[in-house]
């Protein structure tokens, strides 16, 4: 009994091997395991001893020039792989790059710092001294002063750089700082400033290996499109372009034949960008593109889809062609990007593998276009959103053909906003042919339906149970009685995301 007792007291850092230990702290952020120095003797000494207690230093809640001092005796500098100051005070900022040089943390692999410009000169120090160990880093700087140059000299073992300036004085970097600086193996760039276009040419030409490029919309001012062509001539291996915002695209399993050539393209709020800079590209990579996301590009016009249309796109998984009528640069005011809708539906029939679509604000896309997308056979998400020219009928027959042509019901997620296509005769369709297949439904802003055939809508997907997401918001025809309605209706079998049925009279519920 007493030897019972004293097994099951044992300390577990005494009885378990040293690798089930390395594997349990892992888990665990540096405060939390300089608490548990504090347990025990035993543990204070395996934890002080073992390498893993200094291999990453991206605990925010760590000061690491003040909370590291009273272990110095213990640190060992080149047990470090992980650094991350973001964001901290500059005085904080400091101590840490300090304490980094003085214990000469040679062996960083992955570092995330911002830091002010008063803490450039002990940044320098510490990319000399960890410089060549370097995989991957992002950088937030500021002031006058640019450090493209000198981290490119000194980080020449990275393959992920990130680098963000935020002074608009940044082209006071010349290009002569770029000479003697040799080709990087750098295969994944984000870049957050603002250059000249021949600056920006003669950086490039340090990143022959380029995989994924992410830039900023604003990089070279209004002259986004003559970017897009020097990425094209310059960048061969591109798999990821991103040109402005920060969207994200799916992330579709990698193919049973994967093709070399870009994959992903992303454009957001460019200016000076039309097809003349866009369709080459889309022409030529159209047989492997697998996601394409443009939005408040204004001045694209037809041939970026024609291209597309001709050569085919075989691997297209996404499409998200987004405008807005809302313009927030006056050359585009007045302007209205209109899309032949013969040209819509031949990329559409000749992209067989998509999965998720969504068109919004856009001219040309009509009932034609609505029967192309309900051949698709693998179509899982459909968001159409301000397509004046669908009319309800188009909607009804795409239901109903929806529902026939694709009898494994893969359609997950149908959200139609602000369409005055959608009708109660639409509802009902839905109702009918969609209720045990769909899972997230949006028809907020619809202005031509009433209660009753939200009614119908709402009774049946109760009795079915399977919508895990319901939209709806200023319908002009509905009583704010009917939303008290679809709250009591749904509430048994979905979450309360959020609900006002009496001002604004939004709900949206989700399980």
């Amino acid at each position: 009994m007493t030897q019972s007792t004293s097994h099951s007291t044992k300390d577990f850092v005494q009885c378990l091997p040293y690798h089930v230990l390395n594997a349990i702290f892992r888990h665990f952020r540096l405060t939390d395991l300089i608490r548990y120095t504090r347990v025990s003797k035993k543990w204070q000494s395996f934890l002080l001893t073992w390498p893993g207690m200094w291999h990453d230093l991206s605990d925010p809640a760590c000061n690491i020039g003040r909370h590291l001092r009273r272990y110095e005796r213990y640190f060992d500098g080149k047990h470090v792989r992980v650094v991350h100051i973001l964001g901290r005070p500059t005085t904080e900022q400091e101590e840490a790059l300090e304490f980094l040089i003085q214990h000469s943390c040679c062996y960083i692999e992955s570092a995330r710092i911002s830091c002010d410009p008063q803490a450039n000169p002990r940044l320098l120090e510490l990319f000399k001294t960890t410089g060549q160990n370097l995989k991957s880093l992002h950088l937030y700087a500021g002031g006058p002063e640019c450090l493209l140059g000198t981290v490119l000299q000194y980080c020449t073992g990275l393959t992920d750089l990130r680098y963000c300036h935020s002074a608009a004085n940044f082209q006071s970097m010349t290009p002569t700082l770029l000479q003697g600086i040799p080709e990087t193996r750098i295969h994944d760039l984000n870049l957050h400033a603002t250059m000249s276009v021949p600056l920006l040419s003669q950086t490039l030409n340090l990143f022959p290996h380029l995989r994924r490029v992410d830039f900023n919309a604003t990089i070279a001012g209004d002259d986004c499109g003559s970017i897009l062509e020097l990425l094209h001539q310059s960048c061969p291996r591109l798999e990821h372009i991103q040109f402005g915002g920060d969207h994200m695209v799916p992330t579709f399993p990698p193919s049973s034949s994967p093709a070399s050539g870009l994959r992903v393209l992303i454009l957001s709020h460019l200016h000076g960008i039309s097809d003349v800079h866009l369709a080459p590209l889309l022409a030529k990579h159209g047989d492997t593109l697998e996601a394409l996301h443009i939005q408040s590009c204004y001045s694209l016009g037809n041939r970026t889809l024609a291209a597309l249309a001709t050569t085919g796109c075989p691997r297209l998984r996404y499409i998200c062609i987004r405008l807005s009528y809302y313009f927030h640069h006056p050359e585009d005011r007045g302007q209205s990007t209109h899309f032949l809708p013969d040209d819509l539906c031949s990329l559409l029939r000749k992209a067989p593998s998509l999965q998720e679509v969504n068109f919004s604000s856009i001219r040309g896309v009509n009932d034609d276009v609505l029967d192309a997308l309900a051949e698709l056979p693998v179509l899982k998400e459909l968001e159409l959103g301000h397509c004046d020219q669908i009319t309800s009928e188009g909607l009804c027959r795409f239901v109903e053909r929806y529902r026939s042509n694709t009898t494994s019901g893969l359609l997950k997620s149908l959200h139609l906003l602000s369409m005055d296509g959608v009708t109660d005769q639409v509802l009902c369709d839905i109702a009918r042919h969609m209720d045990r297949i769909l899972e997230s439904l949006d028809i907020g802003s619809s202005a031509n339906i009433t209660e009753a055939g939200l009614r119908v809508l709402v009774d049946r997907f109760a009795i079915t149970g399977n919508l895990k997401w319901f939209g709806i918001n200023h319908c002009a025809q509905v009583h704010p009685t009917a939303y008290t309605y679809v709250y009591q209706k749904l509430a048994h079998v979905t979450t309360v995301y959020g609900a006002n049925v009496t001002n604004a009279y939004n709900i949206v519920l989700s399980r």
